[in-house]
């Protein structure tokens, strides 16, 4: 769990942190962020922690309100996402630190930095533009590159690896249930059947396996068909349903009373962890749910911003 420190505004100086740092896509355009602003309230002097920060558009933007005098933690576990996100935030008026973790580990992970309870918690589950636009990251079916998906380079299982090694019926399981296609065993067996003749190396590659699988719609397609194949793929690399469902049990008690939780989701599975997640806490006393229903983007902010259509917004104050 490297903390990157450095005074008042955390620097990017811890030597494990900064090894290996690659340069990335697009800096990340952060979804609803005048209502993630407005829903959690920042004021100056409050204590609040962007769990999920990549290159700190939410966190730059809740920061402002905190000035002067107020505490940002920033925690993510794309380091070189992290080290634009450093930057960014350098020049508020604040004390910032930023920590390079997965977020399951959330309240060890700020208690490494003497940091107890928050005023606002944000947890934003999207893959940024940083690590999508980066075809040597392998995110994306839409620039060929190597099929890597890893958030933390330092892991072990890549999508070379799992879509070479795993068995017919555990890429239909995948498929199935990390990204609800119903064509997932068409896909895995033409999987199966490509790699028999030659290993499956780059993101194009896969898409062209599953494109070829997935029965042409009748009318106009709205995704492309390796959306949700490549979603299951990268959320099995990176235990997304695992870490999503240790997170979120730990946000009431790093809230202080009346402190407020907001969670972005962009998909069902995730969308539904969390609904239930926050109806389970209202029940058992911790919190008052805020959106009964979820907050979607703006239609201005899906034209200008494409990558947001599927967000949504949930909300909860401590009790």
């Amino acid at each position: 769990m490297p903390l990157f420190p450095g005074g008042r505004n955390a620097g990017p100086t811890g030597a494990e942190a900064g090894q290996g740092a690659q340069p990335g896509g697009s800096i990340h355009q952060p979804v609803m962020v005048q209502e993630v602003v407005e829903w959690l309230a920042p004021q100056p002097g409050g204590a609040f922690l962007d769990a999920s920060a990549s290159t700190g558009g939410h966190a730059l933007a809740i920061g402002r309100h905190l000035t002067p005098g107020g505490l940002l933690v920033a925690v993510d576990w794309d380091e070189s996402a992290l080290e634009v996100a450093c930057r960014r935030l350098a020049d508020l008026d604040l004390r910032v630190v930023t920590i390079w973790g997965n977020f399951r580990d959330l309240t060890a992970l700020v208690r490494s930095a003497g940091c107890e309870k928050f005023d606002g918690i944000l947890l934003d589950l999207g893959v940024s533009s940083w690590a999508l636009d980066d075809a040597a990251r392998g995110f994306s079916f839409q620039r060929d590159g190597p099929l890597d998906m890893r958030m933390n380079r330092k892991m072990g299982l890549t999508a070379e690896r799992l879509v070479n090694r795993y068995t017919k019926e555990e890429l239909r399981r995948i498929f199935r249930e990390e990204g609800e296609e119903r064509w997932g065993g068409r896909i895995a067996s033409a999987i199966v059947r490509r790699r028999a003749q030659r290993p499956i190396h780059t993101t194009g590659d896969l898409a062209d396996i599953v494109a070829r699988a997935v029965p042409r719609p009748r009318g106009r397609r709205r995704l492309h068909p390796a959306t949700r194949a490549f979603m299951a793929i990268r959320a099995t690399v990176n235990e997304e349903a695992a870490n999503l469902g240790a997170v979120l049990p730990q946000l009431p008690a790093l809230l202080r009373p009346g402190g407020r939780a907001a969670v972005l989701a962009y998909h069902s599975i995730e969308a539904r962890a969390v609904k239930e997640a926050f109806r389970r806490q209202a029940r058992e006393g911790l919190v008052r749910l805020l959106t009964k229903k979820p907050l979607r983007p703006t239609e201005a902010e899906q034209k200008d911003n494409p990558r947001s259509r599927s967000g949504r917004l949930r909300v909860v104050e401590r009790l």
